[in-house]
């Protein structure tokens, strides 16, 4: 895995080539998630990434737009995180110029017709009403609330209906002025990297006139703790849904973190952790179950969720936290270790053969943590953990530590 970096135009650019690749993705990231937030402007982060599709001065509607990259093959989406937007255009190679063209006239020359603020409104209120009738993703949207509390890192990333609907063409110019400045963006360009130095001069003239310094902080975290370990929200479902929570490792300790990764790995992520053997195959509780470890620059948690039968609700919390109480106090055995640690190195690998999601990983960690490392360096340092180091963690998940939110 080649890295190339470069500041063109003031903004940092990372090229990754990938020779044997048939497709290329150009991705920019900002610093504009929804910790940028208050109360009063929650959901704006996300509004204004819906409003570039909008048009830009060379590519004036949607409509036209869409056509153009309709009529490439391209794909070409958008997402946003509590700390970051990111868009990306991924297509074949000979199509790059266009991928980029379309990128920088959305990001500098978005013009936010008020018109068509009106007109998202409602569509982002679907959104939300959509996530409301899937149960699951409510559940995460307000276990997070209740985790985090009503700050900007508990707030649902889209908003409120009021937050939504409050949303105007000032709010959105000021948020963009704020935040899609030069010291704010990564550019990543990922596959079959055709004419490098005409992107170079492409993207040197398209954003040499973007604002250079950003106005606007991110806000501070505060830990926060819920008062008591369970908790339930009471809706109509055909099965109950829970999360659990538990205080992870900071992103900061590396090798701690990745150990927890293979600790999280080892509960789920292969058919004979132990979380989907016990819980789905075994006892036949549920379809979906998981765990994971999240960690960012503020707060860290290991994460468990399954989807339970409404009369078994009660035994398959117990059976969880049994789970989490046997490896509290006896760590996972050797061979558990070995298998999801060569599991999880095993699907970094495959996770990172596609442009696009080569682009996605390797921005998302220079937003995070600053730098990007070669894939191969990635790979060393996950086999490197110790089985000590699994089992030096194991603590974290004693039952009297996690917190759980459920659906009922």
């Amino acid at each position: 895995m080649h890295i190339i970096q470069k500041t063109i135009s003031g903004i940092k650019t990372i090229f990754l080539p990938m020779e044997s690749s048939t497709t290329i993705t150009t991705q920019i990231f900002c610093h504009a998630g929804s910790i940028y937030e208050t109360k009063e402007t929650n959901g704006l982060s996300h509004f204004l990434e819906h409003m570039f599709f909008k048009g830009g001065k060379k590519y004036p509607t949607s409509e036209v737009l869409n056509k153009l990259l309709d009529g490439i093959g391209a794909e070409f989406n958008a997402y946003t995180s509590d700390y970051f937007a990111s868009y990306y255009v991924k297509s074949s190679p000979e199509y790059r110029a266009t991928g980029l063209d379309v990128l920088a006239d959305m990001i500098c020359h978005a013009t936010l017709p008020v018109e068509e603020i009106e007109k998202e409104k409602d569509v982002i209120l679907q959104e939300l009403q959509m996530y409301k009738d899937q149960p699951r993703q409510w559940m995460l949207m307000n276990a997070k609330k209740r985790y985090q509390w009503d700050n900007a890192y508990g707030r649902p990333i889209l908003g409120s209906e009021d937050t939504i609907k409050a949303v105007n063409q000032e709010s959105l110019i000021a948020h963009k002025s704020a935040l899609y400045t030069k010291d704010n963006l990564i550019i990543v360009v990922a596959g079959k990297l055709i004419n490098q130095e005409a992107i170079e001069t492409t993207l040197e003239q398209e954003f040499a006139h973007l604002r250079t310094k950003s106005n606007l902080q991110k806000t501070l975290y505060t830990w926060y703790k819920p008062s008591e370990l369970q908790s339930q929200l009471v809706q109509w479902v055909h099965q109950s849904h829970v999360i659990c929570f538990a205080e992870g490792i900071s992103l900061k300790d590396e090798e701690a973190c990745k150990a927890s990764k293979i600790l999280a790995n080892a509960l789920w992520w292969t058919c004979s952790a132990r979380l989907y053997s016990e819980l789905r195959e075994k006892l036949w509780l549920c379809y979906y179950v998981g765990a994971w470890h999240s960690a960012n620059n503020d707060f860290w948690q290991f994460q468990m969720y399954a989807g339970l039968d409404k009369d078994k609700l009660q035994l398959g919390l117990d059976k969880m936290m049994e789970i989490c109480k046997s490896i509290a106090h006896e760590s996972i055995t050797q061979d558990e270790f070995q298998l999801a640690k060569s599991n999880y190195i095993g699907m970094l690998q495959m996770w990172l053969e596609s442009s696009d999601e080569l682009s996605d990983r390797a921005g998302s960690r220079y937003m995070m943590q600053g730098d990007i490392l070669p894939l191969e360096e990635i790979i060393q340092q996950y086999q490197a953990v110790t089985y000590d180091q699994v089992r030096d963690l194991s603590s974290l998940l004693s039952p009297n530590r996690i917190y759980t939110y459920s659906i009922v």
